[in-house]
């Protein structure tokens, strides 16, 4: 149940190939998954994000909608293991993923109907599925690799063959590229993807700066004009190193958030220099990028933040009072935290980070 509401309601919402058969005709969720369709229109109030609550041991999951009302729907049904992971530029439907059924599975999901229709599907654990910028692609990590293809699953191609140990992905809004978290020589570094292809380490980038020492790197983000902000391990100040391509192609970089203990996952606000992340302290937000990064909750995160399209507030699972992890939502400059509950009994656990709805 809604614990509160927001205030003022009215809140706006953002090299080698290997390829593998059996992917690109969309499905109606009854082949999927042995079950009828769900078809659960959405009516107005228009739905501000989509984020997932699953059942108590990692047990069934599925999508719910907040809305601008602060009333929260369940969009899903009878398929047991959806998680949400985007929204489409249009924001006419979700990209889900489910981890049951008959395999790895990424499906979409039509907001107006609630008909789900599978993209790909195989055996094994596929998470972190986004669209691109102009929704023609979708990457995705499948056991641990990178893969991408068309958005409507007809060819499925690996973009770092032998990389085993990639983690999480980022797309640039403006189109600029890929980032990705994965493992060179056994060390967790952020590579730039373009055109499918790596072309720039960039935590090497950060490790050659001058006072930097970024002996790894995960959890990487874009800004709205092309900088890439990752966690940065870096001896005794792990923070965030934030990277820009300068004048005659010099890389520009700071590191951001040494001050919080161990920052992680970091979310750039997609309209303002605000950024968020995620530290031992809880969730914290920093007004711009040499800013004091300020506590926002105290609570402890359990998803990364995301931040509504209009860069107004900022979104994330955190571990409630009472054990399970809630919904919180704060303003941009990290006050005014609101906590959601999910309103299903059954399914008592919100997890992964909240997707907002795009412009």
């Amino acid at each position: 149940m809604v614990r509160a509401l927001i205030a003022g309601a009215v809140l706006v919402v953002a090299a080698a190939t290997l390829v593998v058969a059996g992917g690109g005709n969309s499905q109606p969720a009854s082949q999927h998954s042995g079950q009828s369709p769900s078809r659960h229109s959405v009516p107005p109030p228009d739905p501000l994000l989509a984020f997932t609550a699953r059942a108590p041991r990692g047990g069934t999951s599925q999508v719910f909608l907040l809305r601008a009302d602060s009333s929260i729907t369940q969009l899903t049904h009878g398929v047991p293991s959806l998680t949400a992971r985007d929204w489409s530029p249009d924001r006419s439907q979700l990209l889900v993923t489910d981890r049951e059924g008959n395999g790895a599975a990424i499906l979409t999901l039509d907001i107006a109907t609630g008909i789900l229709k599978t993209v790909w599907q195989h055996g094994g654990v596929v998470s972190a599925a986004r669209w691109s910028a102009d929704a023609s692609r979708i990457a995705f990590i499948w056991d641990g690799r990178l893969y991408s293809m068309p958005s409507d699953g007809s060819s499925v191609k690996e973009l770092l063959p032998g990389h085993a140990g990639t983690t999480s992905l980022a797309w640039s809004d403006r189109g600029l590229g890929l980032a990705v978290a994965t493992t060179v020589d056994h060390r967790p570094t952020v590579v730039l993807m373009r055109d499918d292809r790596p072309v720039r380490d960039l935590s090497t980038a950060c490790r050659r700066s001058v006072g930097v020492e970024c002996f790894q790197g995960t959890d990487p983000a874009w800004s709205p004009d092309g900088a890439v902000v990752f966690r940065c391990p870096s001896g005794h100040a792990t923070g965030l190193c934030i990277v820009r391509r300068g004048v005659a192609g010099v890389d520009r970089v700071r590191l951001l958030g040494v001050d919080a203990q161990n920052p992680r996952l970091p979310a750039w606000s997609p309209v303002t220099e605000s950024l968020a992340f995620v530290a031992s302290g809880g969730l914290f937000v920093a007004p711009d990028r040499s800013g004091r990064p300020r506590l926002a909750t105290t609570l402890a995160a359990t998803s990364a933040p995301s931040w509504s399209a209009n860069g107004e507030n900022i979104a994330a699972a955190v571990r409630g009072p009472g054990g399970w992890s809630v919904l919180a939502v704060a303003q941009r400059d990290g006050w005014g935290v609101t906590t959601f509950s999910s309103p299903s009994p059954a399914l008592p656990e919100i997890v992964g980070p909240p997707v907002w709805r795009p412009r």
